[in-house]
């Protein structure tokens, strides 16, 4: 399933050709750079949401299209919002949970949010009986090299309840879809159009046709604005706007609005043009915030599809080849121009031949350690948000001798009673189920417990997300030491009994980084008696790991309930496991001596 790539971007230093995966919510690209020894992680293209839900106005019985003053659900996308109860600004629907405004509203409240709400559904800003009225979680500017510019996000406390009178925008996606947009039919909706004082809400019929060029007037604009002739409406004397609000035009053929503008920029004298800030470019930008939620322009859930992929990747010629069997069914991707980097480095040097790591669609890439042929164990905070139709596991990180595998997830368990307390995770675990069992997989973490940790040598194993002018050539940042029982417990007072607080102990380097993946093993074995090594657990939140052996039980039910349970002859959860060549250390060799294994990779 090659895709179609361009751009210098694009390259592999070695001369391979660059991994695709395709998944519900987008095409990932994943290659090996040999001059970094590390993974380079990107976007290729992302879904298409098509939906009729938005831009209708099943709420208006027209009576005076031709008036100021907007007719009742003649604009149900339109959103006021308001900080300390008075009006500011405007913005328009997404969806249930994402407002749209302007860079400079969402900038103005980004510190003030426990201040600021949002207000739907109304038309008189002086009688909101019939208004949604919604507080505002988290505001979002679009930031670029000096400053907020173009869009700006708003994220809602709680979700709205859609009606004909409260209903999401469509949005300009491309320059193709303009062309079938009625551009002498745009209207601006304000709430201080006219008037002095915002009242009820007005509309401005603005022809784009006379669009005008900004430099002439706003000669510091970026290049994402497109100006539109300011003209005094009869009777006024003056060109107001509420900064935020939509910009929409008509499709005559689908009978639907869609937004192409925001009001950033207006002279109140009208001898400049209305300025607004383009909707296209940021698309990516928008669904990339949004994504967790679905789609910004979607008014219920993600398109699924009933594709089923099973992926492999296998040695060729110095090449990754990528085999595949989909249903008929598949989601439209949209290219994007360029990559969107998830990880611009991920460095597996420190990484057992056990472990895994599983990406989605999303920035978050998580570690995990294989238990069977058909599980992955990891870190439920960090795969929570993951939709399993949506996320992969990568097999054979560190294998001697065996191809990078590339396997679909078809289901996510976390533990039943994980929760997020006071900046900690309790129960912190997730079992991740692969798409078919991995009949090759000859290496399973070696799942244990210590005694006492106090005594025990510890070290972190897993995949490094490098930051940029980080590097990894210093093994001891992985080494850690468990801090005492009453230290921690101080620090996290509701942490429970089966998690431990550690610090790292390399000189120089922030204790507070997370020098691996969540999700990453943690290995220790007895100082004295040259014991082997075991996976006692694996890292959660912040300098926190999940002890593992209470959890045993759990395990072991939790996936014979789901249908697959494990192979007990092949489980090293035991005092003695079974011997293993690569379990046998020397006391004398460091954490750089122990994990790392010199294998080709085969990407």
């Amino acid at each position: 399933m090659p895709g179609s790539l361009s751009g210098p971007n694009y390259k592999h230093q070695s001369g391979q050709q660059p991994l695709n995966v395709s998944l519900a919510e987008c095409r990932l690209g994943m290659i090996w750079k040999d001059n970094l020894q590390a993974l380079w992680l990107f976007k290729t293209a992302v879904v298409s949401h098509e939906t009729t839900e938005c831009g209708l106005r099943p709420g208006l019985v027209s009576r005076c299209p031709n008036c100021w003053e907007a007719e009742t659900g003649e604009f149900p996308w339109m959103v006021s919002m308001h900080l300390s109860f008075s009006h500011f600004c405007a913005g328009s629907i997404l969806n249930e949970q994402w407002i749209l405004t302007s860079a400079r509203c969402a900038n103005f409240i980004k510190s003030s949010e426990a201040l600021a709400l949002v207000q739907v559904g109304l038309i008189d800003l002086q009688d909101p009986t019939q208004a949604q009225t919604v507080g505002i979680h988290r505001a979002l500017p679009y930031l670029g090299p000096k400053g907020p510019l173009g869009p700006g996000l708003i994220f809602l406390k709680q979700p709205l309840h859609f009606q004909p009178l409260v209903l999401p925008t469509c949005l300009e996606e491309s320059l193709e879809q303009e062309k079938n947009i009625q551009l002498y039919d745009c209207w601006l909706p304000s709430w201080s159009l006219m008037r002095g004082s915002p009242g009820i809400l007005q509309k401005r019929h603005l022809n784009i046709l006379q669009a005008s060029t900004c430099a002439q007037f706003w000669p510091k604009l970026n290049e994402f604005t497109f100006c539109v002739e300011a003209k005094k409406a009869m009777g006024e004397a003056g060109c107001k706007g509420d900064l935020g609000a939509p910009l929409v035009c008509h499709i005559q053929q689908k009978d639907t609005w869609v937004q192409v503008g925001i009001l950033s920029h207006f002279d109140e004298h009208c001898t400049k043009p209305y300025v607004f800030s383009q909707v296209s470019p940021f698309i990516f930008w928008i669904q990339g915030v949004t994504w967790l939620s679905h789609a910004p322009w979607s008014q219920q859930g993600l398109i699924t599809t009933s594709a089923s992929i099973s992926l492999s990747v296998s040695p060729a010629r110095n090449a990754s080849v990528l085999t595949s069997t989909t249903a008929s069914i598949r989601p439209h991707f949209i290219s994007l121009p360029q990559p969107q980097i998830l990880a611009d480095r991920i460095s597996l040097r420190y990484t057992m031949p056990w472990q895994a790591m599983i990406i989605s669609c999303g920035s978050q890439i998580c570690s995990g350690s294989i238990i069977s042929s058909s599980w992955v164990l990891t870190a439920a905070h960090c795969v929570r948000n993951m939709n399993p139709e949506d996320t992969i596991a990568i097999l054979g990180l560190r294998h001697p001798g065996a191809p990078l595998r590339v396997v679909k997830v078809t289901t996510i368990l976390l533990h039943e009673r994980f929760r997020l307390v006071s900046g900690a995770a309790r129960n912190d675990l997730a079992l991740v189920l692969l798409q078919e069992g991995q009949n090759s997989i000859q290496m399973l973490a070696p799942l244990g417990h210590l005694k006492n940790l106090n005594s025990s040598e510890c070290w972190l194993s897993g995949p490094r997300i490098l930051k940029p002018g980080e590097t990894d050539e210093n093994p001891e940042i992985l080494q850690m030491q468990v801090m005492g029982a009453s230290s921690c417990a101080y620090l996290y007072p509701d942490i429970g009994s089966s998690i431990v607080c550690f610090i790292t102990q390399a000189k120089g380097y922030d204790t507070n980084m997370e020098p691996v993946s969540p999700g990453s093993a943690v290995m220790c074995r007895p100082i004295s008696g040259n014991g082997k090594w075991r996976q006692i657990g694996f890292t959660s939140l912040k300098s926190l790991a999940t002890i593992v052996s209470p959890h045993f039980s759990w395990i072991l039910s939790t996936l014979a309930k789901a249908g697959h349970p494990l192979n007990q002859d092949r489980m090293p959860w035991i005092e003695k496991p079974k011997s293993s060549g690569f379990l046998k250390y020397p006391s004398t060799l460091l954490l750089s001596s122990v994990i790392i294994i010199e294998a080709q990779m085969f990407l």
